[in-house]
């Protein structure tokens, strides 16, 4: 379990229950090796990662190759409210935490993401939605599903935005990377 300082001294403790992993966001890409993008103002240096939030008992299990099976993802997880950065770049709720990084990545003015990572606070949500996943011809067996996470790092603090909506979930093979066989929410 990682501990993660919050701007008023409490720790926030992430729940075993979930496993992330990060990629540095660099140059309008994602990119694992190169450095993370830091913006400097005001002498604070703000960095950002693009992850994925694994979540636990959501391992599915895939058989036969190009058949479509239906299932239900549920369940709670307390994480950064991301609504206060999506406020920023003018998203509503249920849209893809992609579109988050494409218009962080457009800006050279992160004050106001400074600012709502500075006041932002924990909150617990509920997911409930449905999806398909389709079967494969690459010999994966198994798929992790979960959430896209951002990952901001500002003052010596790191906050965690897992964005739990249909349109921000994914499939992942064991090693991390996107299912190269169909997903997508219902």
């Amino acid at each position: 379990m990682k501990d993660i300082p919050h701007k008023n001294s409490n720790v926030v403790r992430c729940e075993k229950m979930y496993q992330e992993n990060y990629l540095r966001v660099v140059d309008n890409e994602i990119n694992p090796s190169a450095p993370a993008v830091s913006m400097i103002g005001g002498g604070s240096k703000i960095e950002v990662y693009k992850g994925f939030r694994k979540v636990t008992g959501a391992t599915i299990d895939v058989i036969g190759s190009g058949a479509w099976v239906e299932g239900t993802l549920t369940g709670d997880l307390t994480t950064y409210a991301h609504e206060e950065i999506y406020k920023i770049y003018n998203l509503k709720e249920n849209e893809s935490a992609d579109y988050w990084f494409i218009k962080y990545q457009k800006e050279k003015d992160h004050d106001e993401l400074k600012k709502a990572f500075e006041e932002t606070t924990t909150q617990s949500y509920h997911f409930d939605f449905k999806y398909r996943l389709q079967g494969n011809d690459y010999g994966i067996t198994a798929v992790d599903l979960g959430f896209v996470t951002i990952r901001i790092d500002y003052e010596g603090m790191t906050k965690l935005f897992t964005v739990p909506n249909s349109a921000s979930s994914r499939a992942k093979t064991n090693d991390g990377e996107d299912y190269p066989g169909g997903f997508e929410p219902i």
